[in-house]
């Protein structure tokens, strides 16, 4: 109660002056009596609080849910369970790798259902006494049900049975009542049996699957990119912890808590939103302004005073190494000739010794 109080209070706080904009901006208020005045306040009020805040939307509504479970019937008590999505940022997670790819599942199940109204009209027009069900009821009476009856009764029945089907058993009993009296049509109503088991639940239904599935590795590379991005990057200027681990003399950890730290900017920010405007300074001015304007290029972006950090294209690395090489090569072929003669002049050393 107290958190849902708190979130009132804060959505109060929020509209106030929304609400004052968007009923004086709708009607002339001071056309109104003074009863019509209260009247039209009380009225739109609640309204812009619910459309301006999810959260005290889902709150009303679970109030409600409560009120109706207790009043009315307990049934109401269960869609309170949900409230456990609500709670747990993976079942979030969960939900999103299907809602992220909503198209393209929707497209896919649409694609499902037409294939599946094609199996339809065959069976409708050719198999139409296999949806012929007899059934005898207390009396020993014959009960014959034609579940196929129309086209929309069809179909209906043809998904229900043909993504709920009973099995290896189930066929086998199917296929021998049929190939006792009509060889040939068991052998189609077999072809056509299996082209529905490899076409609809093997590929389509599958391929909803890996949709899903390929939308939670998504999710999880995603995630994992941020999490590395916010371990190993400043956030202020955006140099990878590498940079500094090699260049900064203290290293990464201590730029980012002592020379870039997160937190001072956001305090900075805090301080110009409370700080009145006739009591800034110039640099508190020309960041206000830039706030404003929704310009961050303030920050130093790939910028730091502890290191030097060297914007150079791939074709200047790549000249940079030749050069090296190129040294390298050089410097070994002077060593090499050093060695050469030092070894000459040991073996004609050891040779006028052994003169």
């Amino acid at each position: 109660m107290a958190r849902i109080a708190k979130r009132l209070l804060a959505s109060s706080l929020l509209v106030k002056s929304a609400v004052l904009q968007h009923l004086t901006a709708q009607v002339d208020l001071t056309a109104l009596e003074h009863h019509e005045l209260i009247r039209h306040v009380l009225l739109r009020t609640p309204l812009l609080l619910l459309f301006k805040d999810q959260w005290l939307l889902y709150y009303v509504l679970s109030i409600l849910n409560c009120t109706l479970g207790l009043l009315v019937h307990p049934f109401f008590f269960v869609p309170l369970l949900l409230d456990i999505v609500v709670q747990s940022r993976l079942l979030q997670k969960v939900i999103e790798a299907v809602t992220i790819n909503s198209q393209s599942l929707f497209l896919t199940f649409l694609l499902v259902l037409i294939v599946i109204y094609q199996f339809t009209i065959v069976g409708q027009l050719f198999f139409h006494e296999d949806y012929i069900w007899h059934y005898e009821t207390a009396e020993g009476r014959d009960v014959r049900v034609d579940l196929c009856e129309s086209t929309l009764m069809c179909f209906r029945n043809t998904v229900y049975l043909g993504l709920n089907y009973e099995g290896v058993s189930q066929s086998l009993a199917d296929y021998r009542d049929k190939i006792d009296h009509d060889p040939s049509g068991a052998t189609i109503r077999w072809t056509i049996d299996l082209l529905f088991y490899v076409v609809v639940i093997v590929m389509l239904l599958n391929i909803i699957f890996g949709i899903v599935i390929d939308t939670f590795a998504q999710q999880r590379d995603l995630q994992k990119q941020i999490k590395d991005d916010i371990d190993n990057v400043c956030f202020v200027c955006g140099i990878d912890r590498n940079t500094f681990d090699r260049k900064h003399p203290i290293g990464f950890e201590h730029h980012i808590r002592f020379e870039h730290n997160l937190w001072h900017y956001l305090s900075f920010m805090v301080h110009l939103r409370v700080k009145g405007e006739t009591e800034y300074t110039g640099p508190e001015s020309y960041v206000k302004d830039m706030l404003v304007k929704g310009d961050f290029s303030f920050f130093p972006i790939l910028k730091t005073s502890s290191i030097i950090v060297e914007d150079v294209s791939n074709e200047v690395l790549l000249e940079r190494v030749n050069d090296l090489s190129k040294q390298v090569a050089s410097k070994t072929a002077a060593i090499e000739a050093q060695v050469e003669a030092s070894r000459s002049e040991l073996m004609m050393a050891s040779r006028g010794d052994d003169e």
